[in-house]
């Protein structure tokens, strides 16, 4: 399309060039005053702006009005904001209902209707896409500057198997979560959360920033000062949720953003978050098992996670930066634990602090994140 752009261009100038030439030689034939060839070589000007520039014109106001925009690898804000691409539009139903309190300081009025919610925000590239919906970075069209923002909607297929019911109660869990913890800073923000009989959606600050995977690369270890800063910003992070009785239970590298305005570690992905009742530590939570296997503990994978399960996660993430090894490349102990000292450079607290958070055993881990940031502190 580029291509065929310039082309055109090419063939108009050339074409008011031979014109242009072709009323000098006539005027120079025929004697009239030179003057007189000033209001026509500008009418020709003004027919060439007009051609070349109404092109872009047109473009332009069809990407307000056309089609919501997709694609498939994450980039920049700056440039989703910039260069949108084309995609399916978004088929909302009429007539839903808005099951779910909205934060009233970052909803804006358009936003608090379906009714509203296809002509409010462009879907500018697709992030990921699995078996019973799909997320989105959208852009506010209302809002100015532009403001980026995720949107994941929930579609239950007509075939679907028994997963169906487990998946969408963990959709609808999410944005449960992300209201609860919407005064964090270390979570993003939600805006608004939509329902009818079938799916879902809900919109969520997009976090312009990258994730810990682009930092933690195999085969390039990180400094002891590097893993203490990235354990004390996950911690932090932890901290702040356990503290509201949220289980993240899906902590790894690839959920977790460093925020570009600030480097603050921001946890996202929430959808298999749990809430936890201390009160009821005694007996152990039975649940779905969820999570990523080579970050997960033993407890966990069995149905039973507990905050520490998020500190064994955050241990196993320490473990791969420091060592530059991915943890299904290291050996296990006999007990089930990653035998990892020989693989890093570290010193004999640290290494200490990284063992005791990722023991298999719950009671000789450490219970909660403030303790860990505490012998962080020391060294």
């Amino acid at each position: 399309m580029r291509d065929r752009s310039i082309l055109f261009q090419l063939v108009v100038w050339a074409s008011l060039g031979g014109l242009t030439a072709g009323l000098v030689w006539l005027f120079a034939i025929i004697e009239l005053p030179s003057l007189l060839l000033l209001p026509a070589i500008g009418g020709l000007g003004l027919c060439g702006f007009l051609l070349l520039g109404w092109r872009p014109w047109h473009s332009h106001s069809s990407r307000k009005t056309g089609a919501l925009p997709a694609n498939e690898a994450p980039r920049s804000a700056d440039a989703i904001a910039s260069t949108p691409h084309s995609s399916p539009s978004l088929h909302l139903p009429q007539g839903s209902r808005q099951d779910s309190p909205q934060d009233s300081s970052q909803a804006s009025p358009q936003a608090s209707s379906l009714g509203h919610f296809k002509d409010h925000y462009r879907l500018l590239e697709m992030l990921a896409s699995g078996k019973f919906g799909k997320t989105y970075v959208a852009e506010d069209l209302t809002a100015r500057p532009k403001s980026l923002w995720v949107i994941k909607h929930f579609i239950p297929q007509p075939d679907a198997d028994r997963d169906l019911q487990t998946t969408r109660r963990l959709f609808k869990g999410e944005a449960s979560v992300l209201e609860k913890l919407k005064t964090l800073e270390c979570i993003p923000k939600l805006l608004s959360y939509f329902e009818d009989e079938q799916e879902i959606w809900f919109i969520r600050e997009y976090i312009v920033g990258h994730p810990l995977d682009k930092e933690i690369v195999e085969g390039r270890p990180l400094s002891e000062l590097q893993i203490i800063e990235l354990l004390t910003g996950i911690l932090r992070g932890l901290d702040a949720i356990h503290q509201f009785q949220i289980i993240h239970r899906d902590i790894k590298p690839s959920n977790i953003i460093r925020r570009k305005k600030d480097s603050h570690l921001i946890l996202i992905d929430f959808g298999a978050a749990k809430e936890w009742n201390p009160e009821e530590d005694s007996k152990p939570m039975m649940t779905v098992a969820v999570g990523t296997a080579s970050y997960t503990s033993y407890e966990q994978m069995m149905g039973q996670p507990v905050p520490s399960s998020d500190i064994y996660s955050a241990g196993v993430i320490a473990i791969q930066a420091i060592t530059g090894l991915a943890p299904s490349r290291l050996p296990l102990s006999i007990t089930g634990e990653y035998s990892w000292r020989d693989y890093a450079k570290v010193s004999p607290k640290l290494a200490g602090i990284l063992e005791k958070m990722t023991r298999t055993t719950i009671n000789r881990r450490y219970q909660t994140a403030a303790a860990v940031l505490a012998d962080l502190e020391g060294l």
